[in-house]
């Protein structure tokens, strides 16, 4: 009788939240209180079926603002440039890093050209997606843009091995919010049954950028040098950035942004979690350092103790996340990161080491070792695209499916 009186009594807790403060799948990715409330399971509460809203009504499916046809144009035109930008500084590296090495004198350092920029990246991309919960993603783009250009500067124009570094890592800030605000603006701009659609065109354009980058760097790279490849980056990332900042409505913005209109911009800077931001930060930075080049074991130790501290300043200190804690808290969240972490490490290691492996030992042109990943992109880019368009619009779960691809 007890066991039956406490599940009324959650039932009862249930009903009595709002609509608006139950997190269900057509709810906003953005709207860190709703997400708060998700089951620790994973699974949305008050959720009865997909394309449904918490009264059982059929949920409209129009997007949340609408743009024109040209607008739209120019505004995935700009956020495909960024995106080229982020993928072809990885596998462009690739094909430049020995002449660079050679020219800087910095053999034994070579792999941090890549390593840094990526190390930024994956760092400081949880903060962005943070940001975008409190700033219009408008005002986000510009910055993204600017790290581009000002990255590609110092690394076109870098004489020692430290300032290309820095010039890498710089860019690397420019790459960590790319993709978060790629889907910000598909969720936003596009309607749910087309989402799908468009979220593989983000990947495409992803692996469009991973593949052509090298084909490009290594076609031009005898041509104009590797200082020129880098510096080319900087009119690109400005002209992007301006083309997604024009394009992108005045009024877009998420339901936390939405809700603290009146305040100040110190006082949304106030809201943000810096000591978790920057346990965060500290702790992959650290775990990507002890895991490039030779392993090290003494940073990978120091990144658990920054995870542990993380965990700790969420739960007990912050009043405002920066991970929610339900996601913390979320076995279903935990094992898709997992699955995650090592399906990427085998993307990664494929994508990084082939053409180095061609270009070494196979003695092919870096022309020809770019091109290598043509055929492997084209899988990668044409399953999101399939899957998007095919598989994601139908209602039902996901886990066969999920399964499937990550066994292949």
């Amino acid at each position: 009788m007890a066991d039956e009186a406490h599940v009324r009594r959650r039932q009862g807790d249930v009903e009595s939240l709002p609509d608006e403060a139950i997190a269900t799948e057509t709810t906003t990715l953005l709207n860190s209180e709703t997400s708060s409330r998700t089951l620790r399971n994973g699974s949305p509460a008050g959720s009865s079926g997909r394309g449904r809203d918490s009264d059982g009504e059929e949920d409209h499916d129009a997007p949340k603002q609408h743009i024109g046809a040209a607008r739209a144009v120019v505004l995935m035109i700009s956020v495909w440039m960024l995106i080229f930008l982020q993928a072809s500084n990885t596998s462009g590296m690739t094909m430049t890093q020995s002449v660079i090495a050679e020219e800087l004198k910095a053999y034994e350092g070579a792999m941090w050209f890549t390593s840094s920029y990526l190390i930024s990246m994956a760092s400081l991309a949880p903060l962005f997606g943070r940001l975008a919960t409190i700033f219009p993603p408008r005002y986000l783009v510009m910055p993204l843009g600017g790290c581009f250009a000002v990255g590609g500067v110092i690394t076109a124009t870098a004489h020692s091995f430290w300032v290309l570094i820095f010039g890498r890592i710089v860019t690397g800030m420019g790459g960590a919010g790319i993709m978060t605000l790629s889907v910000i603006l598909v969720l936003e701009l596009v309607d749910k049954k087309r989402r799908g659609i468009f979220v593989g065109l983000v990947n495409a354009g992803f692996t469009i950028g991973l593949s052509f980058g090298a084909v490009v760097y290594g076609a031009l790279l005898p041509v104009i040098g590797w200082r020129a490849l880098f510096g080319a980056q900087t009119p690109i990332g400005i002209l992007a950035g301006l083309g997604a900042f024009l394009t992108i409505p005045k009024t877009l913005s998420s339901e936390q942004e939405t809700k603290a209109q009146g305040r100040s911009v110190t006082q949304k800077l106030a809201r943000i979690d810096y000591a978790g931001a920057f346990a965060l930060v500290l702790t992959i930075s650290l775990f990507l350092y002890g895991l490039s080049g030779d392993i090290q074991y003494l940073p990978i130790l120091l990144s658990l103790s920054g995870l542990a501290l993380f965990v700790l300043i969420e739960f007990k200190v912050a009043t405002d996340p920066i991970v929610p804690i339900a996601i913390l808290s979320s076995r279903g969240v935990l094992f898709s990161c997992v699955a995650q972490l090592f399906f990427m490490s085998i993307r990664w290691t494929l994508l990084y080491y082939t053409p180095i492996f061609v270009l070494a030992v196979r003695g092919y042109a870096p022309a020809i070792a770019g091109s290598i990943l043509i055929p492997t992109n084209i899988g990668f880019g044409s399953g999101g695209l399939i899957v998007g368009w095919l598989h994601v619009r139908r209602n039902g779960a996901f886990w066969l499916p999920s399964v499937v691809a990550l066994s292949c």
